[in-house]
């Protein structure tokens, strides 16, 4: 009986050191791990209020198309990779449009190609160059064009027909800009759909009573 027993504890004692030890790693559902956890399939987090913690993680300092993200999808609590280089863009992107040589009606559609269903697009800013009555040179850069007659302009991007997003910069009701031809450059905000926290957001509404000022409440927590 002690002899039995004296073997097993120097099994368990040579198991124990053993996983201390072994390189490279634990494998899960692989005979063949290639890191310290290797797991050959998916993992599931159940509940609400499941939470991953990894300590001390490290920082990286890569670019994020070199990178992978792990996240959990919640549709079905699945965790699974986000490879940032098989994405059309990146999670949050700035780019720049410039139109040359518009007519003084503006832009009223231009169609970016970018999948409405995957990504938000939203203009943050906007420079116009008026070029006179030049049509001909590729760009212009005087002083910013000024709109005949008091009248708002569009500048928004929206959905179109085919599901893609479209940008739109004009005045309104039929007015023109001062100058024959313009030059407009839009600074646009390109995000990636699922990693927000929320893809609509409620719209607040507020009785102003013809006054000019207002203590609005707090957008809802997402």
């Amino acid at each position: 009986m002690k002899k039995n027993i004296y073997i097993i504890i120097v099994t368990l004692f040579t198991t124990l050191l053993s996983a201390q030890t072994y390189i490279p790693g634990v494998g899960i559902n692989t005979k063949n791990p290639s890191r310290t956890l290797d797991v050959n399939g998916t993992t599931i987090s159940k509940g609400a209020t499941d939470k991953w913690f990894f300590e001390n993680p490290g920082v990286y300092e890569g670019k994020s198309n070199d990178s992978y993200l792990t996240v959990i999808d919640k549709d079905d609590n699945k965790m699974k990779i986000f490879n940032p280089s098989t994405m059309s863009y990146a999670s949050i992107n700035y780019a720049t449009f410039r139109f040359n040589k518009l007519p003084n009606t503006g832009l009223k559609f231009y169609d970016t190609k970018i999948d409405a269903s995957k990504y938000h697009v939203m203009i943050g800013g906007f420079i116009i160059y008026g070029g006179g009555t030049d049509t001909t040179s590729e760009t212009v850069s005087a002083t910013s064009t000024k709109i005949n007659g008091n009248v708002l302009y569009s500048s928004r991007a929206y959905v179109g027909d085919k599901g893609t997003w479209i940008l739109t910069f004009h005045p309104n009701n039929g007015i023109t800009f001062d100058q024959v031809r313009i030059d407009l450059i839009l600074n646009v905000a390109i995000y990636r759909k699922n990693l927000l926290l929320s893809d609509t957001n409620e719209v607040i509404v507020h009785d102003m009573a013809n006054t000019n000022t207002a203590t609005l409440k707090a957008p809802e927590k997402i």
